[in-house]
Parts: structure tokens; C-alpha cells; sequence
């Protein structure tokens, strides 16, 4: 069976007279005004003794940050609790998302990204934001500040272009990253950075230790250079390409300088991409290339693995 309630936010009192035993699947949508839905152990107190044959759980919690209102009260208990072995076991993910005024916390199924790392389902939380909106009524930090309170966010995605200034301002403040999702970047000349700009990059080339990355747009050589040197634990590297020609050119560079990089892993999204298209980029790699590697093709992502001489 399975309830929905979606309204004005309703107690653990009140729900306790709409649900039974039975129930598999529960969906709950409604608006933060309680700071005990942030309490994951009184929702696993709940859990074990009212629904124990739960299987899915779809909650949705939104904290409202518009104009007029006052900053929603941080949770101030223990952090991580969504991350305890009762939340895993199960594999029921805590996803967070910044839209505009608000801020979503969602519990949902486990379900695969690129990133996948299963053997670890306690460090899944995953951070997107949908636009970096200037003339929000609070700043990027205070939104970020009442999520950390919550939890340690390991995987950040983000939906709109971005500074690569204001993108530092936001790693400096999630320094347990794995990994980034990037839609788009804005990149300033070296010659354009401010000081303060660059006591930024410097901080974060020391504290950041972000392994993946994802770029949804294709970007220069220059760029790259400077995204190798802020994020020098990259060890996997996936972007859209869009057309073959970028793919070549772009792993043709990655080869030349496979020798001073970390990264050995590469996945290169191409429309269309068939089998003739990955044996043109194997002979390719060949050609430049002497270390040992494997490439594989599913769908549209083919995948290059080069693999470190003994």
C-alpha cells in the first residue's frame, strides 16, 4: 500500500491515525516549519515501530527563504544522522536541492549516478543547486550553512553558469567533496583576477580533494590547464562532447600530458557514438600513446581507461 500526503506540515501524532502496519510505501511533501523532521532517529524510532514493512520512502521537506521571511531555524543536533546504518541498510537517500528561494531535502530510493560508488552509501549525499541567483534574499553561504548543519555533503551538481570565482567561494565551504557536476563555467584571463580572487584558487588547490569531475559543455585547452591545477586529485574525467572532432582533439591532449596527471579514467559523451567511432579513438591512443589501456563503449559513452606502466 501506499500513502501520499501532501499539504501543510502534519505531526508524527497525526500521521500515526493515517497509516497501518502494512503500508510499503510512503510519500510525505510539505513545508519545513518543524525542526523535528530533521530528526532522522525520531523518524527511525517512528519507522521500526509503526511501519515495519516499509520498503520506500519519497520525503520532501522545503525550507523558504523568500523575502519577508526570517532565516529558518538551523537544526543544531547531531549531523550526519541520515547517514546511520538504518538509512543505508535500506538504501534511502538523502539528495538536497537549492531553487531559488528554497531549499528541498529529499529522501528517496538509492539510485545509480555517474559517480557510482556503491560500496559506500553513506557518503551519496549529493548537493544540487538549480540557479545562482543574484538578488536571492539570503546568500549562498547562509543557504549552505543550514544544510551543513544537516549533514556533510560529498557530491555537488550544479544547473546554471558559474564563475569560477563564486564556484571557489562554494568548494572553500564543502571540503569533504568527491565530486563535481559542472553545466556550465565562466572563465575570467589569469590577467583579470583580483587579488582576493586568487587567495581563493590557492585555498582551494590546498584544501579541496575532489576526484571526478563532469562537464556537461566542452571547454578550451586553457580552461582545462586551469581546472587540472585547482583540482589536482582528479582522478576522472567525463564530458559531453558533442561531436567526434572535440573528443579527438581533446584526448589527444590528455595523452601528450598523461604522464604529468593523475587522471586515468575518462568517459567521453558523443551523440551517436558507434563502434567504428571508438576504433578510430583506439588507434588514436595507440598512436600517441605507449602505456597499456582498455576502451569500451555503452551507448553513447565510450570509456578509456589508461592504465600505469610498472
Amino acid at each position: 500500500t501506499h500513502l501520499y500526503i501532501h499539504e501543510d506540515p502534519i505531526t508524527l501524532n497525526n500521521l500515526k491515525l493515517l497509516i497501518n502496519e502494512n503500508l510499503e510505501v510512503l510519500s510525505l511533501d510539505f513545508a519545513y516549519e518543524d525542526i523535528e523532521y530533521f530528526d532522522a532517529y525520531l523518524w527511525e524510532s517512528f519507522i521500526l515501530k509503526y511501519l515495519p514493512k516499509l520498503e520506500k520512502t519519497y520525503f520532501t521537506f522545503d525550507t523558504y527563504y523568500g523575502n519577508g521571511y526570517e532565516s529558518p531555524i538551523l537544526y543544531n543536533g547531531m549531523p550526519n544522522k541520515f547517514n546511520s546504518s538504518f538509512w543505508i541498510q535500506r538504501k534511502w537517500i538523502l539528495e538536497i536541492k537549492i531553487i531559488f528561494d528554497s531549499i528541498y531535502y529529499l529522501i528517496n530510493p538509492y539510485k545509480k549516478r555517474w559517480y557510482e560508488n556503491e560500496n559506500d552509501y553513506s557518503k551519496l549525499v549529493h548537493l544540487i543547486i538549480e540557479d545562482d541567483d543574484p538578488v536571492k534574499p539570503f546568500t549562498i553561504n547562509q543557504y549552505l550553512n543550514h544544510i551543513l548543519n544537516l549533514t556533510q555533503i560529498f557530491h555537488l551538481e550544479i544547473h546554471e553558469i558559474i564563475s569560477l570565482n563564486k564556484l571557489s567561494q562554494i568548494l572553500l565551504l564543502l571540503p569533504d567533496l568527491q565530486t563535481l557536476h559542472l553545466d556550465s563555467i565562466s572563465f575570467l584571463n589569469l590577467e583579470d583576477i583580483s587579488d582576493e580572487e586568487f587567495v581563493h584558487f590557492i585555498a582551494l588547490i590546498k584544501k579541496n580533494q575532489i576526484k571526478k569531475l563532469f562537464l556537461e559543455k566542452r571547454i578550451g585547452i586553457d580552461a582545462f590547464e586551469l581546472l587540472f591545477t585547482i583540482f589536482p586529485h582528479l582522478n576522472y574525467l567525463q564530458i559531453n562532447c558533442r561531436d567526434y572532432q572535440y573528443t579527438q582533439f581533446l584526448l589527444k591532449y590528455l595523452l601528450k600530458h598523461q604522464n604529468n596527471k593523475l587522471i586515468r579514467l575518462f568517459c567521453f559523451s558523443i551523440p551517436f557514438a558507434d563502434d567504428k567511432m571508438m576504433n578510430k579513438l583506439k588507434n588514436l591512443i595507440i598512436q600517441n600513446s605507449t602505456s597499456n589501456f582498455t576502451i569500451q563503449r555503452v551507448s553513447d559513452h565510450i570509456y578509456v581507461n589508461i592504465i600505469e606502466n610498472n
